[in-house]
């Protein structure tokens, strides 16, 4: 039997060598083998030797077409008609191996026009509509959704075709190709949802893969269209949650909302709108999903999660990205405000999630963003001072640290906060020749180490301690440099002596809290 079998191959061998190639020759043997294979299944009843037959019958009709010149128009049909003939004998097969070898032919041949670039473009979409029915309807009668990737591919490119014939003709590039399949992942989506919901996350799945690959491929495309990358990447979006949301996924919902965006990003940018507008877009987006995990979520408690962190965590980096802003430093710029309504927009979120858990720490964190904010209306004022923009927020840090007064994050909050006032002056007062910054860093030391004590706040009056010294030794550079070094000497002597006897005296006649203090210390 292998020698009948080396025998056929020679022969149809030898008829594509023929010249030409496809030619009556080629027909006839394909044709003999396939009759001979049929024979000899009927013969030893050698199942695959019926897939071998219909093989030879197909590349025998495809060889007369050749011969005929028939063209490409013809072949695509041919073949169609081959693939459904082959799927009605897979449905009559009653072999295993036979069925699977008939529809793996189906397959092939239903998608082989594919490759057929030359056909015109109705042409073509007609027939990878017809590939794209007759492989989504065998996946329906083998029940296995797998096959719709198949389906799903072919109804992409006959997509393609589709745009072509229907819409008018635009120059061939990159945009235009993109902008024509950027609304298949939407309907793909549509399609995976409905699936889902009459048939299960099994039948979905298929649709959303290819709906995710097409959709990789058009922001591929659009990449110098910002714009449109950003628009369909927000339509994507929204798809994606809603599938996200059926099967009450976070890392699906997650992933979406950051999709959208990003999207929702590029695609102001591709509208040339301003900066400030963006990031006002931006936290609005973010203010949004806080709220939407709040009140549709309640019963689903890690998507909920998912909302409030994406919420903030959205909210606060609109509000940094806000101090980036070159817009927002000139004086009497409007979008020197509007670049502070992202921080206070956070504030009043760390507000509302210190109602909902309660955390102390988030009001506290609140009040810290609030007094960013200062930093926007002393631009917008057009304060050049460094003590406009450290004020509130250092303040606000040291109150939130003698609030706390005990653990790490008091002992950091109020480190900040004596940094941001008293490093920032004693670093004017270093700058500067005369002596109004070293006068106020001394109020700044003094108030310090004064508040420290009545707080028991060792960092406070470590800090005022130090800013003590650091005024008294740049009191003494300035006396040096005027040549006054018995004034400075005398000046640090009496102001110790002074100090220490003030305290001394004080010390037993200062009642209640403050007075209890100020004897331990």
């Amino acid at each position: 039997m292998l020698f009948a079998h080396a025998g056929l191959v020679l022969a149809v061998a030898a008829g594509l060598q023929s010249e030409p190639p496809a030619s009556w020759a080629t027909v006839a043997t394909l044709a003999v083998v396939g009759a001979g294979y049929v024979l000899y299944r009927w013969l030893t009843g050698w199942t695959p030797a019926l897939l071998v037959a219909a093989a030879a019958g197909s590349l025998a009709v495809l060889a007369a077409n050749a011969t005929l010149g028939q063209g490409y128009g013809p072949a695509a049909a041919e073949l169609l008609v081959l693939a459904a003939a082959y799927g009605l004998a897979a449905e009559v097969a009653r072999d295993d191996g036979l069925r699977a070898g008939l529809r793996a032919g189906m397959a092939v041949q239903a998608l082989v026009p594919v490759l057929f670039v030359q056909l015109p473009a109705s042409g073509a979409a007609a027939a990878l509509l017809t590939a794209t029915a007759l492989l989504a309807l065998t996946a329906w009668r083998v029940r296995t959704p797998a096959w719709l990737l198949l389906a799903g591919g072919a109804f992409a490119v006959a997509w393609y075709w589709l745009g072509r014939a229907v819409l008018p003709p635009r120059p061939a590039s990159q945009a235009a190709l993109a902008l024509l399949l950027s609304p298949l992942p939407v309907l793909l989506g549509g399609l995976g949802l409905g699936l889902r919901a009459t048939l299960g996350l099994r039948w979905a799945w298929p649709p959303y893969v290819v709906a995710g690959a097409v959709g990789l491929v058009v922001l591929a495309l659009a990449g110098p269209d910002v714009g449109l990358a950003g628009r369909a990447l927000l339509a994507y979006a929204a798809v994606g949650y809603a599938a996200a949301a059926v099967e009450r996924s976070p890392v699906g919902l997650g992933l979406a909302v950051l999709g959208g965006g990003t999207g929702l990003a590029l695609a102001l940018n591709g509208a040339d709108a301003p900066s400030v507008w963006v990031l006002l877009a931006l936290a609005g987006l973010a203010v949004c999903v806080y709220v939407v995990g709040r009140l549709a979520w309640i019963g689903a408690r890690p998507a909920l999660e998912a909302h409030v962190a994406l919420g903030l965590a959205g909210s606060a980096a609109t509000a940094l990205a806000g101090f980036a802003l070159t817009d927002a430093a000139r004086r009497g710029a409007p979008e020197a405000l509007l670049a502070g309504v992202p921080v206070l927009a956070l504030a009043g979120l760390l507000v509302t999630e210190a109602r909902l858990r309660p955390l102390a720490a988030l009001d506290q964190a609140a009040v810290v963003a609030a007094s960013l904010a200062s930093y926007f209306a002393a631009r917008y004022l057009g304060a050049t001072n460094p003590q406009w923009y450290v004020a509130a927020p250092g303040l606000a840090l040291l109150g939130v640290g003698l609030v706390l007064a005990r653990g790490l994050v008091a002992m950091v909050a109020t480190a900040a906060g004596a940094v941001l006032l008293m490093g920032t002056t004693t670093a004017q007062a270093f700058g500067d020749a005369g002596w109004a910054y070293t006068a106020w860093l001394v109020a700044e030391a003094v108030t310090a180490v004064l508040v420290g004590i009545a707080a028991r706040s060792r960092v406070l009056v470590v800090a005022g301690a130090a800013a003590v010294g650091a005024s008294g030794l740049r009191a003494l550079f300035v006396l040096v440099q005027q040549g006054l070094l018995f004034v400075a000497f005398g000046a640090a002597a009496i102001f110790l002596l002074g100090l220490g006897a003030t305290l001394a005296a004080l010390r037993d006649r200062v009642r209640g809290p403050l007075g209890t203090a100020w004897r331990d210390w």
